[in-house]
Parts: C-alpha cells; structure tokens; sequence
C-alpha cells in the first residue's frame, strides 16, 4: 500500500507529538538525572523493539527536552550507547525523526544556548 502525502503528513505529526511528550516528561521530573540514570541501569536489559522503543525516548530527550544540561548530556550518552547496542537492526521512522531533531538542535544557530 503507498502512503499518500496527507497520510504521511499525519504520521510524522503524530511522530513530533509523542516525541514533544517523552521531552515534556522528562522536564516534569523533579530530578531529571535520576530518570537517564534509571534508563541507563536497564539499557544492558532491553534487545530488539524494547531498545528500539527506549531508544525513541531517550533520542526525543536530547532532541528536545529542556533539561539542565548535564542530564542532557548524559542522556545522549546513553543515546550513543543504546544506538551501539542496536547493531545494523533498521532505525525505526520515529528513531530517524528524533535523530535528524537531534542534528538540527546540536548543529543549528542555537547550539551555543544548549
């Protein structure tokens, strides 16, 4: 079946929006560290879509939360770590988003505000 452009649209919406919620969770947190820590603790734990699934989260963290910086800067660790960890399995289409987020926020004007 081919996706039409509306249903396309639709979907990368709907990928931005839970990707702008796993940020806004993360912000909600009175001690941000300790949920990247908690994450980071499991991360040896998670195989296949389960990592896959944590890694969305973590890449929707460093793409957009609005963090202290050290719990930004753990969390993509832990990024790197769980993308090492996938091997050569497919980046899921939310995954991409989040990264190509993660480029355009790291590499953009407003780098130097992070």
């Amino acid at each position: 079946m081919v996706k039409t452009l509306a249903s396309a649209q639709h979907t990368s919406a709907r990928s931005l929006s839970k990707l702008q919620r796993h940020a806004r969770k993360l912000e909600s947190k009175t001690a941000p560290m300790a949920t990247v820590a908690r994450y980071a603790s499991y991360a040896d734990s998670w195989r296949g879509a389960e990592l896959q699934k944590h890694a969305v989260h973590v890449a929707a963290w460093v793409a957009l939360a609005k963090a202290p910086g050290e719990a930004l800067e753990e969390a993509a660790r832990l990024l790197a770590r769980l993308l090492r960890a996938r091997g050569r399995a497919p980046l899921s289409p939310r995954l991409q988003m989040a990264l190509a987020l993660i480029r355009d926020r790291w590499d953009g004007p407003d780098a130097a505000l992070i």
